[in-house]
C-alpha cells in the first residue's frame, strides 16, 4: 500500500485505486475508479466530479484566461477557461450530468517571491477560478487556495475523496523553476506574434 494514501482507501478495499500524476496543462476524467495527483504551486487544480454517477476529474491549471490562438490540446488546458470547458465536456462524455458536477478547488499559493502580492500569478488564479466557477454555477464544496506554500494534492475520481498536503515552497523550487520558465516562454511568444 502507498503510504499517506490510507484516506482514500474505502471499506472492502485492500489499497486505492491506481494512481495517475498530471503536470502542467493535463487533465483527465476517471471512469473507472483512479487517484488523480499533482504538485501545485501557484498553479491551481480543479477538481469536478458528479456524486450521483460516481464520476470526477481533474485539470492543473497554470494561467488564468484563455488561449488567444489556435494551440495544441496540452498547450491550450494550460489556461483557465480552456482547461474547465474541456474538463467538463470530458465529464458529460463520460456520463456525468453538467448541473451535477461541484467542484473542489486547490492550490494559488504565492510561491514566486520575486514578484509582489497583486501581480502574482497565484492570487490572480484564485481569483480568476472563484469568479469562473460563480459564473458557470458549479458549486464549490471545498477548496484550499491561496497562501504561501506549495500542496500536493490526491484526488479519488470515483468518491471525490480528496488528501492535500502542504508543501514548504523551499522543498519544491523546482516546480517554482517550471512555472517561471514556462511564463517567460509564453511572454516571448506574445511578444513575437504580429
Amino acid at each position: 500500500m502507498r503510504r499517506g494514501l490510507a484516506h482514500l482507501i474505502r471499506p472492502g478495499e485492500s489499497a486505492p485505486p491506481p494512481a495517475v500524476q498530471l503536470q502542467i496543462g493535463q487533465y483527465r476524467v476517471g471512469r473507472t475508479p483512479e487517484v488523480l495527483y499533482t504538485l501545485l504551486g501557484s498553479c491551481v487544480a480543479v477538481c469536478l466530479y458528479d456524486a450521483a454517477a460516481r464520476i470526477g476529474g481533474m485539470n492543473h491549471i497554470l494561467l488564468p484566461g484563455r488561449a488567444e490562438e489556435e494551440r495544441r490540446l496540452d498547450e491550450v488546458a494550460r489556461f483557465g477557461l480552456d482547461a474547465v470547458a474541456l474538463l467538463v465536456r470530458a465529464l458529460v462524455a463520460a456520463g456525468a450530468a453538467r448541473g451535477r458536477l461541484a467542484a473542489k478547488l486547490f492550490g494559488g499559493g504565492h510561491v514566486i517571491r520575486q514578484m509582489d502580492e497583486v501581480s502574482s500569478p497565484g492570487f490572480r488564479n484564485v481569483r480568476f477560478i472563484s469568479e469562473l466557477m460563480e459564473q458557470e454555477r458549479i458549486p464549490v464544496v471545498a477548496s484550499d487556495l491561496g497562501g504561501y506554500e506549495a500542496r500536493k494534492v490526491w484526488f479519488r475520481t470515483d468518491t471525490a475523496d480528496v488528501l492535500l498536503k502542504r508543501v514548504p515552497v523551499k522543498l519544491v523550487a523546482a516546480v517554482r523553476r517550471e512555472e517561471v520558465e514556462f511564463r517567460q516562454r509564453v511572454l516571448e511568444k506574445a511578444r513575437r506574434v504580429p
